[in-house]
């Protein structure tokens, strides 16, 4: 696969994606991803939470559901080029690659050692959020003819639309806290390391 074709894939994907998602169709959004094991994975973009949702149909009424409660400010995008790969003999033999990899390339005709990678992005209105994610996209012959389905969907947030970050702070000298016992604040944030 040359040129243009990745992303021209990736792009007929996106546009059946966006359109479920726009016809809020959970039958035509679940049609959108491959197989049983297909699986989205969220960091706070949707779910404002870590949530790994495995199977088509779960995954779909996930999508509509937080859809639904954070609005989609815009469609969702290719971001950046989308890339063809082809799984060696090395990575389809090696212990790193994952189980579901293994088992979907044994069952599975040749194809399924090809797929392509690429980027998205969204924005939500709710909290007003710019966020990027990642599709993994696997081929699936059916009657002669090869279609690419979501193996893979990874959303995150990318920053904060309506409160940004005011990254001169980062670079401003800070107090020198050497010696001191107590520290006296008014605000203190406990586990934000997702954010």
């Amino acid at each position: 696969m040359a040129g243009d074709a990745p992303a021209t894939h990736a792009k007929a994907v996106l546009d059946a994606f966006n359109a479920a998602l726009a016809s809020n169709d959970a039958d035509a959004l679940c049609s959108c991803f491959y197989s049983e094991q297909a699986y989205w994975r969220d960091i706070v973009a949707l779910t404002s939470h870590l949530r790994t949702i495995e199977n088509p149909r779960i995954v779909a009424a996930a999508l509509l559901e937080m859809i639904a409660l954070r609005g989609l400010a815009s469609e969702v995008e290719l971001k950046g080029a989308a890339q063809f790969a082809v799984m060696s003999p090395v990575m389809v033999s090696s212990p790193v690659i994952c189980r579901e990899v293994l088992d979907l390339v044994a069952v599975a005709n040749d194809m399924v050692k090809m797929f392509i990678d690429c980027g998205i992005s969204f924005c939500t209105s709710s909290p007003s959020l710019d966020c990027m994610g990642k599709m993994v996209l696997l081929p699936v012959k059916s009657e002669g003819a090869v279609s690419w389905k979501i193996w893979v969907l990874s959303t995150w947030v990318e920053r904060l639309i309506q409160h940004p970050e005011d990254e001169k702070l980062l670079l401003a000298p800070s107090r020198k806290l050497a010696g001191v016992d107590a520290i006296e604040t008014d605000v203190m944030i406990v586990g934000a390391g997702t954010s």
